[in-house]
């Protein structure tokens, strides 16, 4: 899946007067960024105060405070899914990435100050002095992602592109490049090729999977940051081809579709757990002793509406679900799936509590510029695909073997047919961080 998150910010000032001294820039790195690309150019940085970056000490373990740190990120993934699934129609599928999401307001979060810094606290459940812990958790987080088992594909990248005339604190720039691995570009948004050389950034992140974010030509803003979330791996026990029929789909609406139905009916395979009104199954990706990351198969009880499962669920609940996983017979039943969607994230994230940054006369950014700056719109586009050999999934934000002795007998399985609408998360399994979530109501 790729999720892909964009903040574009407009100024409320549109006049050069008053602009602070800026960083020269030699002749031969304008002429650079002139060749690289048509709407690049070269940065208009402010030199302010900073911390020299020593990067020996965000190396290692996830101490306590980044561990806490993890812990309302998954509350705020929770709350985000909520309310992204309430903003939809109540009858379309959908995907988002609340790590994607997450990613991409963290690193905002360093150009933010008063009301709109408390705001931006409040949504993400943390304390603004836990933003240090908040930077050092996203930089450990997506280290050791990266690293995490060599048959996952995982990717996770940060763009910033700046009006090149926009005075940016050297600071923010140096944050977002050390915490994030952000690429800092300048450019030229009125020029005709504005739109293209972001599109292009998008395509190449997500393997293909996005090939536009925003339209291309010119674009009527001063600053837009991105996070790309590319993600594609194998079941660590796939599903047979052959063993795939055609099945019934119960859609939400009542009505019946014609699936392809994908079956595995083995010990060891899934895992299973029952809660008080939906059902959980578990398949690992990846290399069997790694296990680092799972897809989540939510299936409410029969009676129980898909509605009314994800309205109950909150962290507590999710957390006690996950928890008691365990290794059962299961016989499962899965259709092959893909879901896409596009979002705008504003109005989620007005519901949630987040208002001050997007009115030009309230939105406080004066850590990133000294030039008065409104976020203007957020928005994700995702991508999940599910079939017998795994899952592939991108997001541009604008988710055991046991024996036993004596006579072997046939075993009891638990049925977990999935042929009726689904929930479902990609999740991150050592700190529990949600990569991507979503419903499936109609195939």
């Amino acid at each position: 899946m790729i999720v892909f998150a964009a903040a574009a910010l407009c100024s409320s000032c549109s006049s050069d007067e008053n602009t602070p001294n800026v960083e020269p820039q030699p002749k031969e790195e304008e002429e650079k960024g002139q060749t690289e690309g048509a709407a690049l150019r070269t940065l208009s940085v402010v030199e302010n105060e900073f911390t020299p970056f020593n990067a020996a000490l965000y190396a290692g373990s996830l101490t306590d405070d980044e561990r806490a740190v993890g812990s309302a990120l998954q509350d705020f993934a929770l709350r985000f899914v909520r309310e992204s699934l309430s903003a939809s129609d109540g009858q379309e599928n959908v995907v988002v990435s609340p790590f994607s999401a997450g990613v991409l307001l963290s690193s905002l979060a360093n150009g933010c100050s008063g009301q709109t810094l408390q705001e931006m606290c409040a949504l993400l459940n943390l304390k603004e002095s836990d933003l240090s812990s908040l930077d050092s958790y996203q930089r450990k987080v997506a280290s050791q992602l990266d690293i995490a088992d060599d048959s996952v594909c995982f990717l996770s990248n940060n763009a910033l592109w700046m009006q090149y005339k926009l005075p940016v604190y050297r600071s923010f720039i140096e944050d977002s490049r050390n915490f994030y691995s952000t690429e800092v570009e300048a450019i030229d948004f009125a020029d005709q090729a504005a739109g293209s050389t972001i599109n292009r950034w998008c395509k190449e992140k997500t393997r293909g999977l996005i090939e536009r974010i925003v339209d291309d030509g010119p674009m009527d803003c001063v600053l837009t940051m991105a996070n790309a979330l590319y993600f594609k791996a194998p079941w660590v026990e796939g599903f047979f081809e052959e063993a795939t029929r055609t099945g019934t789909f119960t859609n939400q609406d009542g009505t019946k579709s014609e699936v392809q139905m994908m079956h595995r009916r083995d010990q060891f395979f899934v895992r299973y757990a029952k809660a008080a009104s939906f059902d959980l199954a578990a398949l690992d990706f990846g290399q069997y002793n790694r296990k680092r990351y799972s897809m989540i198969f939510g299936l409410p009880h029969e009676g129980v509406s898909l509605q009314a499962c994800l309205k109950g669920l909150d962290t507590a609940t999710w957390s006690e679900a996950v928890s008691s996983l365990s290794t059962l017979y299961v016989d499962m039943m899965l259709p092959r799936f893909e879901v896409s969607q596009s979002q705008q994230l504003k109005p989620v994230f007005q519901k949630m509590g987040l208002n001050a940054i997007f009115d030009v006369q309230q939105a406080d950014l004066s850590r990133l510029s000294p030039q008065p700056l409104a976020v203007s719109d957020i928005q994700q586009n995702a991508v999940l695909k599910v079939n017998e050999k795994g899952a592939e999934a991108a997001a541009v934000t604008w988710a055991g073997m046991a024996t036993s002795d004596g006579p072997v007998e046939e075993p009891e399985y638990i049925p977990f047919h999935v042929d009726r609408p689904f929930f479902f998360a990609i999740q991150e399994n050592q700190n529990g961080n949600i990569l991507f979530m979503g419903v499936v109501r109609n195939l």
